[in-house]
C-alpha cells in the first residue's frame, strides 16, 4: 500500500497536471484554496495535516479546487462576488428594515413597503443563488479529486473509504441543489416585481 502524507497529495495531484506555481502553508482551522493565476495558496489545517483518508482526500480537494479555478470549470470571482453579494444584503437587510420600521413606527418618515419586500426577496434570492454556485463548485471540485486520486494509485490500491466520503459528498450536493433550485426560480419574479413597483412609484412621485 503506497503511503502518502496530505502535503504529497496536493504536490502530485497539481505536478501531474503541470500547475507548478503553488505554495502549500500548514495553518488555518480550515484547509482551503487561494487561488491566484500568479500563485496559488494552497492551506492545510493542522489537523488534515497527516496521511489520513480523510485528510487525503481534504488535499486533493484542495488540489482540485486550484485546477478547476485554472480551467474554468468555476469562475472564483463569480463565487466571490455572488459571496459578498448575498452577505452585504443580507447585513443590509438586518440593519435596514428595523430601522425603517422604528422611523415608521413614530411617524419619523413613511417608506414604501415594496422596497422591504424587494430587500427581503433580494436577500433570499441572492443567498440561494450563492449556495447554487458554491455547491455545484464543490460538487464538480469532489468528482475532479477522485478522479485524481485514482490517477495516484493507479494499481487499484486506492483506499475504499476515501470513495465512501466523496460518495456522500455528492449525493450531498446534488440534494442541495436541487432543493435550492425551487425556491431559486420562485423568488426571482418576485424580486423583480417588488423592484419594478418601487422604481415606477419612485418616478411617479417625481
Amino acid at each position: 500500500m503506497i503511503i502518502l502524507h496530505s502535503t504529497d497529495v496536493v504536490k502530485k495531484i497539481l505536478h501531474q497536471n503541470n500547475f507548478n506555481n503553488f505554495e502549500i502553508k500548514i495553518k488555518g482551522r480550515i484547509s482551503k484554496c487561494a487561488y491566484n493565476k500568479e500563485k496559488t495558496i494552497i492551506y492545510i489545517c493542522p489537523e488534515d495535516n497527516n496521511d489520513s483518508a480523510n485528510s487525503l482526500i481534504v488535499a486533493a480537494h484542495e488540489a482540485s479546487h486550484a485546477l478547476n479555478y485554472r480551467e474554468g470549470v468555476t469562475n472564483p470571482s463569480l463565487l466571490k462576488f455572488l459571496e459578498k453579494a448575498h452577505k452585504t444584503i443580507f447585513i443590509a437587510t438586518l440593519l435596514i428594515i428595523p430601522t425603517l420600521f422604528f422611523l415608521e413606527l413614530f411617524n419619523i418618515l413613511q417608506f414604501p413597503k415594496t422596497f422591504i419586500w424587494s430587500l427581503i426577496y433580494l436577500n433570499g434570492f441572492f443567498t440561494i443563488l450563492f449556495q447554487i454556485y458554491y455547491t455545484r463548485d464543490e460538487a464538480k471540485t469532489e468528482k475532479r479529486a477522485i478522479i485524481e486520486l485514482q490517477n495516484i494509485w493507479s494499481d487499484g490500491e486506492l483506499d475504499k473509504n476515501i470513495f465512501k466520503i466523496n460518495k456522500k459528498t455528492l449525493i450531498w450536493s446534488i440534494y442541495t441543489v436541487t432543493i435550492l433550485v425551487v425556491p431559486a426560480l420562485v423568488l426571482a419574479p418576485y424580486g423583480l416585481y417588488f423592484l419594478l413597483n418601487l422604481f415606477l412609484n419612485l418616478k411617479g412621485s417625481l
